[in-house]
C-alpha cells in the first residue's frame, strides 16, 4: 500500500446505545473511532481488527433491509454522535432485536471470507 492509497484492512466495529436503541456499524484504522462512540455512551457490541474494508459494506447491507435508518440527516444525528459523519451507519434496533442484528452482521461478513 502506498502512502496515498486507502488501506486494505481496518477495524470493524458495532456500537450500541441501549437507551436510544441505536446500533452503529463502522470502520476505522485504529481504536480512536469506536472509542469516540464509547465516550458518547455507546457500548461495544462487536470489534474485529485487521479485516478487509469490504466487510463494512457487507455488514451495513445486511442491516438495511430489516432495520430502519436511525437518522436521515447529519443534523438529526449530531445529538448522539456529536459529529457530522456516520449518521448513515446508524440503525434503529430495539434491545430485544440487538442479537438478531449482530447475527445478521456476522453472517454477512462470514460470507465475505474466512474470519481468522
Amino acid at each position: 500500500m502506498s502512502a496515498t492509497s486507502r488501506p486494505d484492512t481496518c477495524t470493524l466495529y458495532a456500537v450500541y446505545w441501549r437507551a436510544e436503541g441505536v446500533l452503529k456499524v463502522g470502520r476505522g484504522q485504529d481504536d480512536a473511532r469506536h472509542k469516540t462512540w464509547i465516550r458518547r455512551g455507546a457500548e461495544v457490541a462487536m470489534l474485529l481488527t485487521d479485516v478487509p474494508v469490504e466487510w463494512e459494506r457487507a455488514a451495513l447491507d445486511a442491516l438495511r433491509g430489516p432495520f430502519l435508518r436511525a437518522f436521515d440527516t447529519e443534523r438529526e444525528a449530531r445529538w448522539l454522535l456529536g459529529t457530522s459523519y456516520g449518521h448513515t451507519e446508524c440503525f434503529i434496533v430495539p434491545a430485544e432485536r440487538r442479537l438478531e442484528a449482530l447475527a445478521l452482521v456476522a453472517a454477512a461478513i462470514s460470507r465475505q471470507g474466512d474470519i481468522s
